[in-house]
C-alpha cells in the first residue's frame, strides 16, 4: 500500500486480503465505507503489530505479508545480495578478505 496510491487502487489492495472486510463488518456493521476501508487498513497495523503478519516499511507506504508464506518462499535467484551477507576470513599470513 502506497502512501500516494488513489483511491480505487487502496481499496483494490485492501479488498484483495481475503477475510479482510468480512472481519471488519462483523465488528462494525454499520458503518460507512470510508471508514470501512479505514478500519481494515487498522486491523493490518494491529496484526502487525502483534506478530500475526509481517510488516514491511517501504519509502512511499507499507506491505503486509503472512509470516508463514514468506518462512516457506525461496528468494529469487538473481536479486541484489547487501555486502553483509558476505562473511569475512582471514587469509594466510593475517590479512582479511571478503570470501563470495
Amino acid at each position: 500500500m502506497l502512501h500516494d496510491a488513489s483511491t480505487a487502487d487502496y481499496r483494490k489492495a485492501l479488498d484483495e486480503v481475503p477475510g479482510l472486510r468480512d472481519i471488519v463488518n462483523e465488528l462494525h456493521p454499520n458503518e460507512t465505507p470510508e471508514h470501512t476501508y479505514f478500519l481494515m487498513e487498522f486491523l493490518l497495523h494491529g496484526l502487525a503489530e502483534h506478530s500475526l503478519i509481517s510488516r514491511n516499511r517501504l519509502t512511499a507506504g507499507a506491505q503486509f505479508k503472512d509470516l508463514l508464506s514468506s518462512m516457506f518462499t525461496m528468494p529469487s535467484f538473481g536479486e541484489d545480495d547487501d555486502d553483509e551477507d558476505e562473511e569475512e576470513k582471514p587469509a594466510v599470513g593475517g590479512s582479511r578478505r571478503k570470501e563470495c
